[in-house]
């Protein structure tokens, strides 16, 4: 049993007992390609449709192999560090402490697995779900305006996605069918896109050889298994009362949290929520 005054403990809290809980079940990994290119872009992006100036930044990495791609977040990389290592005790005593920053995006996509689908994996508090989706789910119309980004030369295309209508510049100089979150279809990397309201804008930063990982890799454990669709009604239902739902994920799985001030809890809980409100994909397509 726990105790906790403060609502941002009560999040590392829920954070650290899925850290714990992960290493029970998250000790194997199926390799699914090599690493050939390792792509960072940066996400500048707006949670909350209410308050716009209120602006986050975020890295992705986009892992690039001969067949299978993976996009998530780079924070979300940093607890695969330690349990690859087995050191779940030092991930909860570092997350504790404030020295591993922490992800707004937990999905983890793979492009082309299996072949001619996107895999998702993604959670709610401690469940964790998976669904795919086909790769001819966008239809890019392209541009035949150029310009410089960078050392680039690219291209526009334009695509409407997930209730948005996104610009993405693309370079042929590195003909990889591939972009942050899951974007692709275009005859060359993306080197930016953002929608037009400016509410999530990827810039690439840096293309490296892969070092730290060299293997693109999908946990050896059980999901959720769901569609598209029925995680997004989902999530919006969770958003609606996070705090209930967290505590009821946490008891579900033998655990407990006391608050000092449940009220107050409860309310920073729904304050969150309020705060966003404004998910890069808005519908499912």
């Amino acid at each position: 049993m726990i105790r906790y005054k403060h609502f941002q403990i009560f999040f590392l809290a829920v954070i650290i007992i899925t850290a714990l809980n992960i290493k029970a079940f998250c000790l194997n990994y199926t390799v699914l390609d090599n690493i050939e290119m390792v792509v960072s872009y940066n996400l500048s992006f707006k949670p909350d449709s209410t308050d716009l100036d209120f602006i986050l930044n975020e890295e992705f990495t986009l892992f690039i192999g001969s067949d299978v791609f993976q996009s998530r977040s780079t924070n979300s990389l940093i607890p695969v560090l330690y349990i690859k290592d087995n050191d779940i005790e030092g991930f909860a005593n570092d997350l504790a402490q404030g020295k591993i920053p922490l992800t707004r995006f937990n999905a983890i996509h793979y492009i082309n697995y299996p072949k001619g689908k996107i895999t998702t994996i993604d959670k709610l508090a401690m469940d964790e779900f998976k669904y795919t989706i086909p790769m001819e789910i966008f239809s890019w119309t392209i541009n035949p305006e150029r310009k410089s980004i960078g050392s680039f030369q690219v291209q526009k295309a334009k695509l409407n996605f997930g209730g948005r209508e996104w610009i993405a510049w693309f370079t042929t100089e590195i003909p990889i069918s591939a972009g942050p979150y899951f974007f692709h279809g275009l005859p060359g990397l993306i080197v930016k896109i953002s929608d037009t309201r400016e509410h999530y804008v990827f810039e690439l930063t840096h293309i490296s050889k892969p070092e730290i990982f060299t293997k693109i890799e999908i946990p050896d454990k059980s999901f959720h298994a769901i569609s598209k669709a029925e995680f997004l009604i989902l999530r919006e239902r969770f958003n609606r009362n996070p705090h209930a739902n967290i505590m009821q994920s946490i008891e579900a799985s033998g655990g407990s949290l006391i608050f000092d001030e449940p009220a107050s809890a409860q309310r920073a809980a729904d304050e969150a929520a309020r705060r966003r409100n404004n998910p890069i994909e808005l519908k499912a397509d």
